[in-house]
């Protein structure tokens, strides 16, 4: 499982002032009365409007009180007024502005913005050295955040090095550094600098007993540390750290749920229930202290993804239970906290922010699965095994929704149900970060639960009022069943994948058949659970860090693996080994194709819904018959399941059902294509200064940087799209069909935006790239002229907004299908964004392909898409011609080619 980032909250050392006049707001913000300062704050804004200076530091801690209740829009206005004032009194403190903004995007999880503002402050003077510090860290925790651990480790460690300067090497604040560093190096895997870091800043923090809460974070990080390597020393530390929140914070802090919720796994680690029963009941009777456990529980906890997760670990302790009605309490529970993580999701800023919750809640997912399975064992009733289905798609269709959530246009489309949908989500935020600090207040517990309700009235009344809206941002209800396979007709199956960390489970539907199978991704092991045993420790999420505070304010017997037999199958793909090729491949149709054969046999069309690292795999190209090792191996002689099936891929089962609504202009224009070419002497290949960045080997892939020259200023010239694109414009000729083709400095970025909405088929025969580190930054390469308004790339978020009509999009580029790697949600791809944007077919590379090649396959499956084939049996069979000559039957130069698709024309 991939290591969640550690956003690093170092909010409390900032510079706040001590005038007499504002002494009480302050003092009032340290309390942690926010709203009372802010309320006070306002009054003194009003009566003294033309002192500006005051003014200007006035709106400055209103946006820290904001901030601090979770309201980051009015935090951000805030702070937007104080440094307008700042700047028409040319202030010398704007870089304190640049600062707040920077921490707010942080918290937002708009790492690369929080950078951007970040480095501004960085660049302007800062007279304080602390503050210079404070800024250095909040751009160590957004690259952090983002994976690039060695520009975190610098900024981390030069804030330590001011502070050390400023305050000596014993106060609490580098004690604090060294927590963020030791931290960092545990989220780096670095796990021997990581407790070096970590002991060095529990030497300081121990001398100065009234920080206990900053002594639970070093207890709690060393637990974390230890958590795998020696679970009885990591639950010694969890202990002390639990006795040092419960002295800092009380009894109903969200660090000593955290804390008590990793005591339960490292007494899951050790195979000791009873223990872990006892600290996940404390848990949540710590998250719910007015004893709510109905249908009000979410409305009432005082933190609701800690509340999901105390959910998934009372019902992973059930999963032993042989009895149907303990089981059944399991699966409400997981499904409890799904509904949970979908409306905490709602609540969230940001992609980053949005896809580590569903990262963290990703043992939900298949804990309730496994449980509605062994309900379904024990009674046979259907129901439980669609509903486990239900819960293998629900984080799919969760990270289409977020993908949706973060399309800017829906503020134009709606713009008065966003206003009203903000102000009801800045409440509820208000609402709960009051309740965090007041736990047992009933009155501030019922207007948590009064602002959840109203927040959940709009919810309800948008469904009914303003379905379109409803439906692209809140609905996450997978269709039935039944409804899928009447889709799917009698001619379809379809193949959904769900990749556990020990299973995997393989749901299997045709028109008249649904079954499920469950099988142990490790051969050794056996399917059925006996015991806690390692089936069980694979459901828990390792825990996270907590966040560094400042002092003051912010505070199969004989085959390999699954996972290996993935690995060697791509590894003899990209290598061109046959042999490993058919071994693995062959290996692969016993564990993916041939248990549910039955389903699927009678069908000539497969859709196939990948999980996990299967979104790498060419399912195409898998091998449907062995062939003896001493036979001479030939590509274009094994049996490919591509001759079985013509085979689509879809992002969840639910997108069969998904066909797009008729255009809205009055008739589609047939074929666009564009192509730049980008030969050696053209002024357009060369990358324009604003986007070199992209080609930073910390965030690029090698794949992505064989796109450009060995300097990183240009683009490799595509010596064979410019016939490529001239020969199906031919293919279309013939049949007596319009077309619009743009080359080179015509082929521009601009053109393209205005264009696409009108055109049935759109081809771009040009390089893609994917960002590893942040998917906001993969794209499309146009023309690069330096004249035009857009700067030649089409970046993943300015696809979403393009409101396509296109049946089919044709990403004939590299690595166009592939993207960051979302867990249990699929990937962040181009693909997956141009069908958001309305595009009903995506056809799209998995790796670097072969110029001569592409366009060979391409003008082979235009030919015979106009034949009035399907998109998917246009495919197959221009594959199957490429595989019908030995000279192009190598799977490295068809089976990256794929097709996604709402619906199976």
């Amino acid at each position: 499982m991939k290591k969640l980032c550690y956003i690093l909250l170092l909010i409390s050392g900032e510079n706040l002032w001590g005038q007499s006049n504002l002494d009480t707001a302050t003092r009032l913000s340290e309390d942690n009365q926010f709203l009372a300062s802010t309320a006070l704050l306002e009054q003194f804004i009003e009566d003294h409007p033309d002192r500006y200076f005051d003014l200007s530091q006035a709106y400055f801690l209103i946006s820290y009180n904001y901030l601090q209740l979770g309201d980051y829009q009015a935090a951000l206005a805030a702070n937007d007024q104080s440094h307008n004032i700042r700047d028409r009194i040319h202030s010398e403190n704007i870089s304190e502005n640049y600062m707040r903004a920077g921490a707010v995007h942080l918290m937002m999880g708009d790492y690369e913005r929080a950078i951007d503002l970040l480095y501004t402050a960085y660049n302007l003077p800062i007279e304080n050295p602390q503050n210079f510090a404070l800024t250095t860290g909040y751009m160590a925790s957004a690259q952090q955040a983002l994976g690039n651990y060695e520009k975190a480790l610098n900024g981390y460690q030069q804030a330590k090095e001011i502070l050390e300067i400023e305050l000596g090497d014993d106060h609490p604040d580098i004690a604090t550094n060294y927590y963020n560093i030791g931290t960092l190096y545990l989220d780096w895997g670095k796990t021997d600098r990581a407790q070096d870091a970590l002991e060095k800043g529990l030497a300081i923090a121990e001398r100065w007993p009234d920080r206990r809460d900053q002594l639970g974070r070093f207890y709690a990080a060393l637990g974390l540390l230890y958590s795998e390597i020696d679970p009885a020393k990591a639950m010694d530390y969890y202990h002390q750290a639990e006795g040092a929140f419960q002295l800092a914070y009380g009894d109903y802090h969200p660090e000593l749920i955290r804390t008590k919720l990793q005591l339960a796994k490292i007494a899951i680690y050790q195979d000791d229930p009873v223990l872990a029963q006892v600290q996940v009941s404390a848990a949540l009777e710590k998250l719910l202290p007015a004893g709510e456990m109905g249908p009000m529980a979410e409305a009432s906890t005082i933190d609701g993804l800690l509340l999901a997760e105390a959910w998934q670990l009372k019902a992973l302790l059930q999963l032993s239970a042989q009895d149907e009605g303990t089981l059944k309490e399991a699966l409400s529970s997981c499904e409890r906290a799904v509904q949970l993580l979908n409306h905490e999701l709602n609540l969230r800023y940001g992609d980053a922010a949005q896809l580590q919750i569903l990262q963290q809640l990703y043992p939900v997912y298949e804990t309730g699965l496994k449980a509605a399975l062994k309900v379904f064992q024990l009674t046979g009733a259907i129901e439980y095994q669609e509903r486990a289905f239900q819960l293998a798609e629900a984080g799919r269709a969760n990270l289409l929704r977020t993908q949706r959530m973060n399309v800017g246009d829906l503020a134009i489309q709606y713009p008065a149900l966003v206003q009203q949908e903000q102000l009801l989500k800045n409440q509820l935020r208000q609402e709960e970060a009051l309740l965090a600090l007041a736990p047992t207040d009933a009155k501030q517990r019922q207007a948590k639960i009064t602002a959840f309700e109203k927040y959940q009235q709009f919810l309800k009344q948008v469904e009914k009022q303003h379905p379109g809206y409803y439906q692209a941002l809140f609905s996450t209800a997978s269709p039935a069943v039944a409804n899928i396979q009447q889709k799917l007709g009698d001619q379809t199956s379809l193949l959904e994948y769900f990749i556990g960390e020990e299973d995997y489970y393989i749901f299997a539907l045709s028109d008249d058949k649904f079954e499920t199978i469950r099988l142990p991704k490790k051969t050794a092991l056996l399917p059925e659970f006996k015991k806690i045993d390692a089936s069980w420790k694979g459901l828990v999420a390792k825990g996270k860090a907590s966040p560094g505070v400042y002092s003051k304010l912010e505070n199969q017997a004989g085959t390999a693996d699954l996972d290996q037999a993935i690995d060697g199958f791509l590894t003899a793909i990209q290598k061109i080994r046959p042999r490993e090729l058919i071994d693995n491949g062959f290996q692969l149709y016993g564990k993916l194709i041939e248990p549910v054969e039955q389903v699927i046999k009678h069908s000539e069309n497969l859709i196939i819904v990948p999980h996990g690292p299967l979104h790498q795999l060419p399912f195409e190209a898998i091998i449907t018959q062995n062939v003896d090792a001493e036979k001479k191996l030939k590509y274009h002689k094994l049996n490919y399941l591509v001759k079985d099936y013509a085979i689509q891929y879809a992002a969840f089962a639910g997108e069969v059902l998904t066909k797009s609504p008729p255009p809205s202009i009055t008739e589609l224009e047939p074929f666009l294509a564009m192509a730049p070419i980008f030969t050696q002497d053209s002024i357009g290949s060369y990358i324009r200064e604003s986007n070199r960045f992209l080609f930073d080997t910390l965030y690029q892939s090698n794949a992505a940087l064989r796109a450009i020259s060995s300097d990183g200023r240009l683009f490799q010239p595509l010596k064979h799209s410019e016939q490529e694109v001239r020969n199906i414009l031919q293919l279309f000729a013939d049949k007596k069909v319009a077309t619009q083709a743009y080359f080179s400095d015509q082929a521009l970025e601009t053109t393209f935006k205005e264009e696409a909405p009108s055109y049935k088929y759109i081809h771009l025969a040009t390089h893609s790239f994917v960002n590893r580190a942040d998917s906001q930054f993969s794209g499309v390469a146009f023309f690069q002229a330096k004249a035009e308004q857009e700067d030649g790339i089409l970046y993943l978020p300015e696809i979403y907004p393009l409101e396509m009509n296109a049946e089919l999009v044709v990403l004939s580029s590299c690595e166009s299908g592939r993207g960051e790697y979302a867990l249990g949600e699929g990937t962040l791809s181009l693909t997956r964004a141009f069908l958001v944007a309305g595009a009903d077919h995506v056809l799209s590379t998995l790796w670097n392909v072969y110029d001569r090649y592409a366009s060979e396959l391409m003008t082979e499956f235009y030919g015979e898409l106009l034949k009035d084939k399907t998109t998917a049996a246009a495919l197959r069979k221009a594959k199957l011609k490429m595989i019908g000559d030995k000279d192009t039957a190598n799977p490295k130069i068809w089976s990256g080619f794929i097709l996604s698709g709402k619906w199976l024309d």
